[in-house]
């Protein structure tokens, strides 16, 4: 072997066109334990497990005798105590003065599953960062509610349901009373406070197969599946009541509701314009009042 092989920090190992081993360097010896004299002559299969020797044999040989190039394959070999040494490993084929031969390169990678581990997490912690990227490109940023972007979404889902299926489901807006007077009186702050505890006062009311999601200012808006017009403004009446009793911000605060029951032929405009002629009513009757949509 010539003296730059036997210098190098990592694995040489040379193979006639039979696969027997040529030369294998001092670092490849003192991996697995043989001297190069014991090697000399012994056909490569001797040295790999049957899982590696199948892989050797049947897919990076050909691959090697076909394109002269192998890259980046891993590999296990045995040593002479039957302990395992996985290796990463490049191999060539190259024309010698005695015919062609396989010259490998090996790098030792005992830290392989460290680094599959490591590759692991670094990917959970991408796709949960996508998952976060995605939660967040729908969510309100100050109630932490969905915001106006899923509920559109959601909205153009539940009319093609209806129209497909015929799954029957109401609008209800709901405006919180006097939020500029609230804002005027106890600044930005104060409307910041009193915005996420309706929010949160609005959750308590829903079922799992309600949406609420804030779609303006101090507009919001859910989805409820119904079957008929009262219960949608019962649903309506119970959350205006419990906005209404709330002490939570120490602010009295009330909120008007319009609701709006899908019909034949709606499009997200038309259902929202009912609805929001229905709030208009409320709040021109002295607020604090759930309307139903109108029959023309």
């Amino acid at each position: 072997m010539k003296p730059e092989f036997a210098s190098l920090p990592c694995g040489v190992l040379i193979l006639d066109q039979k696969n027997a081993i040529t030369a294998a360097n001092p670092q490849f010896c003192q991996w697995l334990g043989y001297t190069e004299s014991e090697l000399i002559g012994q056909p490569v299969q001797m040295l790999l497990p049957p899982a590696s020797k199948l892989m050797y044999l049947g897919h990076m040989l050909p691959k090697l005798q076909s394109s002269g190039d192998i890259e980046e394959h891993y590999l296990t070999f045995k040593s002479a105590t039957a302990t395992e040494l996985p290796v990463l490993l490049n191999a060539r084929k190259i024309q010698h003065h005695d015919g062609i031969c396989y010259l490998f390169a090996l790098l030792k990678m005992q830290r392989r599953n460290l680094i599959e581990e490591q590759f692991v997490a670094d990917r959970r912690k991408a796709e949960q960062s996508k998952t976060e990227l995605a939660t967040l490109s729908v969510t309100d940023a100050l109630t932490g509610l969905l915001n106006r972007r899923y509920y559109d979404q959601e909205l153009e889902k539940r009319l093609s349901q209806f129209q497909q299926e015929g799954l029957s489901f109401s609008l209800l807006l709901a405006d919180i009373d006097f939020f500029k007077a609230i804002n005027d009186t106890h600044g930005h702050g104060g409307g910041d406070t009193v915005l996420k505890t309706v929010a949160t006062l609005l959750k308590k009311n829903l079922r799992d197969c309600d949406v609420l999601a804030r779609i303006g200012g101090e507009e919001f808006a859910i989805l409820v599946r119904t079957t008929d017009l009262a219960t949608a403004l019962a649903a309506a009446d119970r959350h205006r009541a419990n906005i209404a009793q709330s002490t939570a911000t120490g602010i009295a605060v009330t909120a008007s509701f319009g609701v709006a029951m899908v019909r034949p032929g709606d499009t997200q405009s038309s259902l929202y314009e009912r609805a929001d002629k229905a709030l208009y009513q409320a709040k021109a009757t002295g607020r604090n009042r759930v309307c139903a949509q109108s029959d023309d």
